[in-house]
């Protein structure tokens, strides 16, 4: 299994302050996750993060204001995931969207090349922090 998450410059939002969307809540729910706040510099453009190996022990429910612990993950069932993590654009901030459409494009291409697997779930593409959805 492949997660995309959509995150800014820095790998893992706001996990260890207040951010409660997308990314925070996969890094929450995938502790291990939280070293590559450690490891990892900000992304640039055309650059990816893709992290193996990182096994929920949780399950949750709601995003921002309405997230909350969901119980136990179930630690026997096989879970392989893949992580792969780029700058997300900011659209509703930006005015020549065809030109940021093709950079959100190639960003995606970066991270997604490396793709271990062929089996891929993106969520709801901009529709965390950004409000784009």
């Amino acid at each position: 299994m492949l997660i995309k998450i959509y995150i800014d410059r820095h790998i893992g939002g706001g996990v260890l302050s207040n951010g409660c969307e997308q990314e925070e809540i996969k890094f929450a729910t995938s502790p291990e996750l939280i070293a590559a706040l450690f490891f990892a510099e900000p992304l640039e453009d055309k650059e990816a993060l893709v992290i193996t190996g990182a096994k929920p022990y949780s399950t949750y429910k709601g995003s921002g204001r309405d997230f909350e612990f969901g119980g136990e993950a179930d630690l026997q069932a096989p879970s392989s995931q893949v992580v792969i993590a780029f700058d997300d654009f900011d659209f509703s901030s930006k005015i020549d969207t065809q030109v940021n459409i093709l950079e959100e494009i190639v960003n995606a291409y970066a991270g997604f090349k490396e793709c271990p697997t062929k089996k891929i779930t993106t969520g709801n593409w901009g529709g965390g922090a950004l409000k784009v959805c």
